[in-house]
């Protein structure tokens, strides 16, 4: 019959599940995420609709169009009326994307950093910044916490986002293939591609805020790859080649 081990070995067991979570903090200043009936201080919402358009899921164009991510509210303006808040690293991680020319893509200017959460790869994406720190780069290492750039409301849509709905659109994300850009360049030819394999189309998105609600409500307990295994089934898809990197 195996012993079992001893309280040094517990303890480094727990130490270092708490240290591969590494539990999520929230990307800008705002904290009304956490206020009972703080959501339409929290999430922007697109023009003529309530702050359930800004949240995560078929929340727009009467449920035809799904929204990948979550859009949180400035919380601080200069005094032509630009959101100033800081964005930060939601995680510690590594670089994986910068992209700093804001006609390329929907998300404006945009960085992806990369994590290594509980044995998973995960993204976590912010867009549609005003500016990105200068000095960052691909490959660079960064901590929770740490300053990435500016909000602002960067995009190459045929309509601006308005000043007043200025936000940060957060994604929590799984790649869904390694070999996206060249699948792209051989079935979507007419369709450019100008970030290979960090196209928005190739990021499996989580909700943001059930994440950060759930991680809230058990603190140390949290895990997120318990929460991916509880998500509900929508539905299943048979593919003909399941070479995945995954």
């Amino acid at each position: 019959m195996r012993s079992p081990p001893c309280p040094a070995v517990c303890l480094l067991l727990l130490i270092s599940f708490a240290a591969s979570a590494q539990p999520f903090q929230l990307p800008t200043p705002n904290r009304s995420l956490f206020e009972t009936g703080g959501e339409d201080k929290y999430f922007a919402p697109t023009p003529g609709k309530t702050w359930l358009a800004g949240t995560f899921g078929c929340v727009r164009s009467d449920g035809h169009q799904l929204h990948e991510g979550i859009d949180i509210l400035w919380t601080q303006r200069d005094k032509k009326g630009e959101p100033t808040d800081p964005v930060a690293a939601a995680a510690e991680g590594t670089v994986a994307y910068l992209n700093r020319k804001a006609g390329l893509s929907n998300y404006g200017n945009y960085v992806i950093l990369r994590h290594r959460i509980e044995g998973l790869d995960v993204c976590t994406l912010y867009a549609h910044l005003a500016s990105i720190r200068d000095d960052l780069q691909n490959g660079d290492k960064v901590k929770a916490g740490e300053r990435l750039g500016v909000m602002g409301r960067t995009t190459n849509t045929k309509t601006r986002i308005a000043a007043e709905r200025a936000h940060l659109h957060f994604e929590i994300a799984l790649v869904a293939n390694g070999r996206y850009a060249a699948w792209h360049e051989s079935a979507l030819k007419d369709l450019r591609n100008d970030h290979g394999n960090w196209n928005g189309r190739n990021l499996l998105g989580l909700d943001p805020r059930a994440v950060l609600l759930r991680q809230r409500a058990e603190g140390d307990k949290f895990s997120l790859l318990r929460f991916m295994q509880a998500q509900v089934e929508l539905c299943r898809v048979l593919v003909k080649q399941p070479d995945f990197t995954y």
